[in-house]
Order: C-alpha cells, then structure tokens, then sequence
C-alpha cells in the first residue's frame, strides 16, 4: 500500500469513527454521511489498487 493510500484509510477510519459518534449522540442522518464518505474513500484505495496493479502499456 503506498503512502497515499495508507492516507486515504487513515482518513476512512476516522469517518467511520466520528459515525460511531454521531451514532452515540443520536445524529443518525449525519453518521450515514460520514459512513457513507468513508466507504467511498475505501472504494476509492481499491481502484487505486487494482490501477496500480494493472500491466503497463
């Protein structure tokens, strides 16, 4: 995983945490856009994954 990526699930998991907390204090639409911003950034590591894995032209 390159430092960009480890970035990026850095940032993913802090998402998912502050959800957690959102979840805690009963803000249940705003943890689903955290939740939701967090899979997105997740997707987002493995589309660089399989690009990175791609043979090169």
């Amino acid at each position: 995983m390159t430092p960009e990526q480890q970035a990026l699930l850095h940032k993913a998991q802090r998402s998912l945490e502050a959800s957690q907390n959102l979840i805690e204090q009963g803000f249940y639409e705003f943890a689903v856009s955290r939740a939701y911003y967090a899979m997105l950034v997740q997707t987002t590591i493995l589309f660089l994954n399989y690009l990175s894995e791609m043979p090169k032209r």
